[in-house]
Order: structure tokens, then C-alpha cells, then sequence
């Protein structure tokens, strides 16, 4: 079971009608578009919340380690077809970790923490 089960789940290369209704759902912030497994586009009135889905274990969980899985997911991002379609969105990341009912957030970007 997955916090995103409602999301409409995309691949990083995704083509056609669905492309075009995940650009659709992103832009009238109707629902949370999930890129892959890793990524969860979830708009919000002035921005895209970027939530980072952990893959790391619960013992190596750290800033450093976190920082990467956003390095990672941006790198995934940009590769991705539905980029263009964001245009001058402005994005906000972090991480979470997806227990199934919820998820829990881990780190924050725009937040300071103790390296």
C-alpha cells in the first residue's frame, strides 16, 4: 500500500494521452502525479512540492543522504518528458518516507540542518 495510491503514476519518458493529462492535473492542481516510483509532483496554489520518495535505508538516513535523493530525483526530472511542461513552476523539495496510510517528511531543502 502506497500514501500515493490516488496519484496517477507516470514514467520519466511517458508519451501520449497520459503525458497530457498529467500536465493537465499539474496545472489546474487538481492531483498528485507520480514520475516513476521516486517522485511525487503534488501542487500546491503557488508552487510543486517535489517529494522525494526514500529508497535509503533506515540506518544511513541522514542530510548527505538525502541531499543525494534530491540530487537524484532532479537528475530524473530533467531527463523526464513532462519537464517542459513546468515551465517557470517554482519547486520545493524534500524527502519523505511513504509508510502507506501517510508519509512522513524526512528533509526539507529549504531548511537548515546539522550536516
Amino acid at each position: 500500500m502506497s500514501a500515493y495510491r490516488d496519484a496517477l503514476r507516470i514514467e520519466p519518458q511517458e508519451a501520449g494521452s497520459r503525458l497530457k493529462l498529467a500536465v493537465e492535473l499539474l496545472s489546474s492542481r487538481k492531483a498528485i502525479v507520480l514520475l516513476g516510483d521516486r517522485l511525487a509532483l503534488r501542487p500546491m496554489p503557488d508552487r510543486i512540492l517535489c517529494e522525494v520518495i526514500t529508497q535509503t535505508p533506515a540506518l544511513s538516513r541522514g542530510p548527505i543522504s538525502h541531499r543525494a535523493e534530491v540530487e537524484s530525483a532532479k537528475l530524473m526530472l530533467d531527463a523526464s518528458t513532462i519537464k517542459g511542461a513546468l515551465g517557470a513552476e517554482k519547486l520545493e523539495w524534500l524527502v519523505v518516507d511513504d509508510y502507506g496510510t501517510g508519509t512522513k517528511e524526512l528533509w526539507h531543502a529549504n531548511r537548515r540542518y546539522a550536516s
